[in-house]
């Protein structure tokens, strides 16, 4: 999973250059690989320069285990997410 620090970050689905969004500072990306691990088809390209901080996926449980408040966030957004 990807924190976004600073910057622009397009996501695209398959070979469209089609914005589906972009995100920025505060956002992440990476979350529905971590709680649904499958293929994605779906593309993040940065559009300037960013500064990402990620977080691992042992990381990732050890707080959805600690903070239920933030795991909800977590899977709120996933769930607008998924495709």
């Amino acid at each position: 999973m990807y924190f976004i620090g600073k910057g622009t970050v397009k996501i695209t689905r398959g070979d469209s250059d089609e914005a589906l969004a972009l995100l920025q500072d505060g956002s992440f990306i990476g979350e529905l690989d971590l709680l649904n691990p499958q293929p994605r088809n779906a593309t993040a390209l940065a559009l300037n320069y960013c500064d990402l901080y990620s977080l691992s996926k042992s990381d990732f449980e050890n707080i959805l285990e600690h903070d239920p408040g933030f795991a909800q966030h977590i899977k709120d957004i996933a769930s607008q997410r998924k495709p």
